[in-house]
C-alpha cells in the first residue's frame, strides 16, 4: 500500500456499529497515513482524526456504542482502558503520596511510576473489598479507595471496545500507520466489579500511579491508570473480527 501526502477524511456520518464498520473499511483501504503527531499516542490520534471523532478525554464511550483502542502491530505496549482516581483520605493527595512514597528519577525530580499490587510496591499495596477497593501505605494505614460504583463508571466505558492494530512504517514525514485489523471485544451483561476485581487479582489488568513533581513545585499526574498489559489476554472478553 503506497503512503499518503496529508491525512485522508471520511466523508460518511458514524451513528452506529454498521456505520463503523464501512468507517473501518474505508480507514483500511487508504493504505499508510502519515501520523498527525509523534509519540506512543499518535497511532490512536491519527485514526481519530481520519475518522473526525473530536479528541477529548470523555469518560463516555467514543461513539456512544463504542470504545477505540488503537495500538501499533505487535506492540510491547500496555492498553489504558480508563483512568480513575481513588477517593483520597482526609489529608491525603497525589502530591502527598509522592512525598511519601516517591523517589528520584534520572531528571532528578521527584516522583512515582509504579504499578499497585496486592504486596507491597514502594510503600503502598492494594485490598479489595466486597464493595470497594483500598490503597494502603505500609507505614500510614489506608489513603484512599475507589467505591464499586467508581470503578463500574469505567467499566461501562470498555465493556464494548473496537481494537484496532496498524501496521507501521516510515516515510519522508516520518511514522506512517495502515490500521488493517479491527476486532470487537464485549464483556458479559453480568460481568461486574467483583469480576474486574478478579482480572486486577489475576494480573490481566494493572493498576498504575504515573505523577511527579515539576522543578515548579506543580505535581504533573497522568492519571491512575487502569491498564492491561496484554489486552488479548483478558479472558472475560468475546471477540470477533469486524471486516
Amino acid at each position: 500500500m503506497p503512503p499518503r501526502d496529508e491525512t485522508p477524511s471520511y466523508s460518511g456520518d458514524i451513528d452506529d456499529l454498521d456505520d463503523l464498520c464501512d468507517a473501518f473499511r474505508w480507514a483500511e483501504q487508504q493504505g499508510f497515513v502519515d501520523a498527525i503527531s509523534g509519540g506512543p499516542h499518535a497511532v490512536g490520534t491519527t485514526l481519530e482524526i481520519m475518522l473526525n471523532h473530536d479528541l477529548d478525554a470523555d469518560a463516555a464511550s467514543d461513539f456512544g456504542f463504542t470504545e477505540l483502542k488503537a495500538q501499533r502491530e505487535n506492540t510491547g505496549s500496555p492498553t489504558t482502558l480508563f483512568t480513575k482516581e481513588p477517593t483520597y483520605n482526609e489529608g491525603w493527595s497525589m502530591r502527598k503520596i509522592i512525598e511519601k512514597h516517591g523517589y528520584r528519577d534520572n531528571d532528578d525530580l521527584l516522583a512515582l511510576r509504579i504499578n499497585l499490587y496486592g504486596h507491597d510496591n514502594h510503600g503502598l499495596y492494594l485490598e479489595g473489598y466486597e464493595d470497594s477497593m483500598s490503597l494502603f501505605s505500609t507505614e500510614y494505614g489506608e489513603i484512599g479507595s475507589w467505591s464499586d460504583y467508581d470503578l463500574d463508571a469505567g467499566l461501562e466505558k470498555i465493556r464494548d471496545v473496537c481494537y484496532i492494530t496498524a501496521e507501521t512504517d516510515y516515510g519522508d514525514n516520518g511514522e506512517t500507520f495502515w490500521y488493517n485489523s479491527f476486532k470487537r471485544l464485549t464483556l458479559p451483561d453480568d460481568f461486574d466489579y467483583t469480576d474486574f476485581v478478579e482480572l486486577i487479582d489475576e494480573g490481566s489488568i494493572s493498576i498504575e500511579i504515573r505523577a511527579y513533581i515539576r522543578e515548579s513545585g506543580q505535581v504533573r499526574n497522568h492519571g491512575t491508570a487502569f491498564r492491561s498489559p496484554d489486552i488479548t489476554s483478558i479472558s472475560s472478553y468475546d471477540w470477533e473480527d469486524l471486516i
